[in-house]
């Protein structure tokens, strides 16, 4: 009885052939997971990148021909510009020139309520601290690497984003959006530099 009752050959194959498909079925469904995970990245980067599309072509950067310069003093202001070359218009633009490194960076400026499709604005910005340029430079380029400038706006989707010169762009979220204190910047219409 038994010898009747032990395993027989087609026993143990069904029997490995039941562990071999758990095995083989455990890893398909990791490879799934893996697999899905990757293309949910991928997905999440190409909505990232088609958000950013039109930030991107939105430049903040400061002219190096137009500047006020005191000669004891140095460089006091500076004409800032902001390009829009995207095909769709940017809304409530403001700007901030502060020096590179600063921990202060300032209140921004309101540039524009609305900067159209493929057109620029500029400004003058006058310097909290003026930045030192030796008078016997006089004909050299003006120290603005010393400077960085910030942008924010509203994109035509309606998402905020902040951009440092060339620097890919930002999205604002929570609590880094600064419309909510609109009130509180400059207009620059308000103070132009003689």
């Amino acid at each position: 009885m038994v010898i009747a009752d032990a395993p027989t050959i087609t026993d143990w194959m069904q029997g490995w052939g039941t562990v071999l498909g758990l095995l083989v079925s455990s890893g398909a469904l990791v490879f799934t997971g893996l697999l899905l995970r990757h293309e949910t990245k991928i997905r999440r980067d190409e909505k990232a990148d088609r958000e950013r599309s039109q930030a991107r072509l939105v430049i903040p950067r400061l002219h190096s021909h137009d500047i006020q310069r005191d000669p004891a003093l140095g460089l006091t202001a500076v004409k800032w510009m902001i390009e829009n070359h995207s095909g769709a218009p940017i809304m409530a633009v403001l700007i901030r020139v502060y020096p590179k490194g600063a921990a202060d960076r300032g209140e921004f400026l309101k540039a524009k309520y609305l900067l159209s499709s493929n057109t620029k604005e500029e400004g003058w910005w006058q310097l909290a601290q003026p930045v030192p340029w030796p008078v016997g430079e006089k004909d050299a380029n003006p120290p603005l690497w010393h400077l960085s400038i910030d942008a924010r706006f509203i994109d035509a989707d309606g998402l905020e984003w902040e951009r440092t010169r060339l620097q890919p762009p930002q999205r604002l979220l929570g609590t880094n959006r600064v419309y909510s204190k609109a009130d509180a910047v400059i207009d620059s219409s308000q103070s132009p530099i003689g």
